[in-house]
């Protein structure tokens, strides 16, 4: 059963909102960790810091991406 272009357009358009979410989130939160940690940081916790304070943004960052560069697959997907 073929779908309309309109759904599948307005999957891909929510696809890609959820993903800018996504990116912004992870990038309000990685620059506010990084400037709430200027006055206090200390080079040799730098693997601790990177766990604790960096990868849960970069993370969200780099699932936004993907569901970013997907969008049009899962709109697709959705839309059936």
């Amino acid at each position: 059963m073929p779908t309309s272009d309109s759904a599948h357009q307005y999957s891909q358009m929510g696809v890609r909102l959820l993903s800018l979410y996504f990116i912004t989130r992870g990038l309000w939160l990685l620059i506010s960790n990084l400037l709430g940690s200027i006055p206090v940081f200390d080079p040799n916790y730098l693997g601790h810091y990177f766990y604790t304070q960096m990868l849960n943004p970069l993370v969200g960052i780099a699932l936004g991406s993907l569901l970013y560069v997907l969008a049009p697959i899962l709109g697709r997907r959705l839309s059936k």
